[in-house]
Formats: structure tokens, sequence, C-alpha cells
């Protein structure tokens, strides 16, 4: 099944699986010299359903959890001409950031502090990644490395958190504005599985899922502008399988929840 926002594939064989990939976090780190900080304050957008991470089937939804962060991206570009040979060049800077831990309100509202060295520029562009641990920033925002684990902690009534991928709509502005509302697109399924033929009374403590020949983790490139992920896939980081661990076991009647 393609998305148009961003290629995201369920296989069904024996049983359902859907793409999981590996956890790697190797961020780059960013130099220049800090003078004064900007503090921005994020909010997700709650009008859009897919800005969520964490299953609430009472209300038949998926929120934000408390303990969530953003990868947050600034990006700026300056133009410069040479006054004497007449060449111009463009010269782009990012600046990549861990937010705050998710500050959930009543009505399960998710805001994020992000800090950024001041700037004076005349555009500002800012773009968001769920989660922060899953991002490998090369300073090229159309082509954004991201990850998922392959192993999972779900919960009786959730999927693991860190195991899904939101990327927001870039938002651009004139200025370090102290405050910015985002929308986010999942990346991924969110799935919800019954097991059968297990015995009444039993408990499940681990799920695994293999399907041959088929990547079900590994890295993606996503193009941030647009929310495209790279045709290569999962390149060349691939895994076939994906385990989902219970900390505390569950009733074996109960689904097993998983992206």
């Amino acid at each position: 099944m393609k998305n148009s926002f961003i290629e995201k594939i369920i296989f069904v064989g024996v049983m359902l699986v859907s793409i999981v990939a590996c956890q790697k976090h190797d961020e780059d780190a960013f130099d220049g010299l800090i003078s004064e900080q900007v503090k921005m304050v994020i909010t997700a957008d709650n009008a859009v359903e897919d800005s969520r991470t964490v299953l609430n089937e009472a209300r038949s939804k998926v929120d934000w959890s408390a303990g969530d962060k953003l990868c947050v991206i600034e990006y700026t570009s300056s133009e410069y001409s040479d006054p004497w040979s007449g060449d111009q060049w463009t010269e782009e800077n990012f600046d990549a950031v861990e937010s705050s831990s998710a500050n959930i309100d009543a009505l399960n509202r998710a805001t994020f502090t992000a800090k950024f060295t001041e700037e004076k520029n005349s555009e500002f562009n800012y773009y968001a990644i769920y989660p922060f641990s899953a991002v490998s920033f090369n300073k090229n925002i159309n082509s954004v490395k991201i990850t998922l684990p392959s192993e999972q902690n779900s919960t009786e009534k959730s999927f693991d958190g860190s195991a899904d991928l939101l990327v927001s709509k870039p938002v651009t502005s004139q200025t370090q504005a102290p405050s910015l509302m985002m929308q986010f697109k999942r990346l991924v399924s969110v799935c919800k599985l019954n097991i059968k033929g297990l015995q009444a009374g039993m408990t499940i403590s681990k799920v695994a899922f293999k399907a041959e020949n088929k990547a079900l983790s590994g890295f993606v490139y996503v193009d941030c502008e647009t929310g495209d992920v790279s045709s290569a896939g999962f390149c060349n980081n691939t895994n076939n399988n994906v385990v989902i661990n219970y900390a505390t076991p569950i009733d074996a009647a109960k689904p097993v929840f998983f992206t």
C-alpha cells in the first residue's frame, strides 16, 4: 500500500507484519559561535489525527506522551555576490536541536520547547521529526536519515511510542518566532493484532514476526520538504524480523499493538 505522503508497506502472511526498523542514533554535532539563544514553543496541532504517539482506545485516538521529544531543524540561507567577478552563491545554515519533553495539557495538546542560536535573516524554515532518537541529520533537509527500532516495547494498551515516525509539514517564518504551530504526518502504520489459538489463562511476554526475503527494518531517507521517502526504501541496513517485548506480560486474549 502506498501513502501519498510516504511509502509504507504491510505484509500479510501467516501473521500480520508491519514495517519496522532498527534504531540507530549517530547525531551530527553542529558547531558555531553562540551569542544569545532564542527559546521557541512548538505546539502539535491537535486537529491532525496522525499527530499522536500513544494509543488511546477509549477515545479511539492516539495521543502524544509526556516523554516525547522532537528533533527540530532550523534552516536559513543567504545570497552573496562578488562585486569584482559578479559570481553569486548561496550559503546555507542548519541548526538541529533536541526539544524538551512534551508538555501535555488537559485537552491532550502537546507543546515542546526548543532553543536556537539567535540569527539575523529575512526567512526561517522549520522542520520537526519524531522521535529525536531516530534521527541522524547530515545537514541535508531533502535527505534525512530516520530509523525505527526492530525491538518494540509495547504495553497492554498501546504500541511503543518510540517505534513511531512522525514528520512535520514545513513552517516558514519571517523571524525566529517565539511560538510555532506544527502539523505532523505518521510515516508508519499502527497495527492491532489478535493472536488466535492460545489457551485461556496464558500470558504473552514476547511476540516475534518474521517475513523471509522482506525488509522489515532499517533506515530510510526522507525529504522533509515534501514528506517523500527515498525510493531506495530500507537501503542496505535491513532486518526481516520484528520483536515485541512486554515488561509486564499481558493476557493472551488481549490484542497486540505495534507499528
